[in-house]
């Protein structure tokens, strides 16, 4: 092989080397920010979703400015559940009308996070559906959201365990 042809397949190598890590570099920087945007995007949004959990007869997107995105994305999936992990009530979902899709599968056991550090994580759904971002909020017993002086939701334990029990 002369001397012009390894320089080539040479230099060959290290431009493919380099597009591959490039690729690499943006692809995961590029996933980073989305993932976060999502994040954010998840986070504003935990206020419209309790409050139509709260209010499922009330029509509109929840509270109103400065309180998140006022309209949800299409697929939005809300939904309460007791420390068991059972669910209580009936889950919520913003669809504005178009296709429903197919709702989250959560896992068996979810890490409980706070309001001011909620345990987020990705979810597959039924079938071939796609995938969700989800967070888990806890709340301590007793707490409540919003002024407690104009209570709309509030979590206590004993009525959590009779609304799963459906003794309520």
């Amino acid at each position: 092989m002369t001397l012009r042809v390894r320089l080539t397949v040479a230099l060959v190598a290290l431009v493919a080397a380099g597009l591959v890590v490039s690729d690499v570099a943006t692809y995961t920087a590029l996933r980073s920010y989305l993932v976060k945007r999502v994040d954010q995007q998840l986070l504003s949004s935990s206020r419209q979703v309790l409050f139509a959990l709260s209010s499922p007869e009330t029509p509109g997107p929840g509270p109103g400015p400065g309180d998140g995105d006022p309209i949800l994305p299409s697929g939005t999936f809300g939904v309460i559940l007791d420390s068991s992990g059972a669910q209580v009530g009936q889950p919520v979902v913003f669809n504005y009308g178009g296709d429903v899709l197919p709702p989250p599968v959560l896992p068996a056991t979810i890490h409980r996070g706070t309001l001011r550090e909620p345990s987020l994580f990705t979810v597959g759904s039924r079938g071939d559906g796609p995938q969700y971002r989800a967070a888990a909020l806890g709340l301590p017993d007793g707490s409540t959201l919003g002024d407690a002086k104009n209570l709309k939701l509030r979590f206590d334990p004993a009525y959590m365990a009779l609304a799963a029990a459906g003794t309520l």
